[in-house]
């Protein structure tokens, strides 16, 4: 399946799965994504709707 980052026409296409009944964990797996990561998601698009979606977050180390 889908490896590295999702755009966010992609991230909103898993997010209308989810409402159509396939459920968050079923989506995590087809999609091999945390069910933390979906929550994130559809908060940020509850908040800030399509632009949420195009919000990236970058695990940075500082030494």
């Amino acid at each position: 399946m889908h490896k590295g980052k999702f755009n966010a026409s992609e991230k909103l296409a898993i997010l209308q799965e989810i409402e159509r009944g396939l459920g968050v964990k079923a989506t995590a797996k087809k999609y091999e994504v945390s069910k933390v990561t979906l929550f994130q998601w559809q908060k940020r698009y509850e908040l800030y709707g399509y632009e949420g979606l195009e919000i990236t977050t970058h695990n940075r180390s500082y030494s």
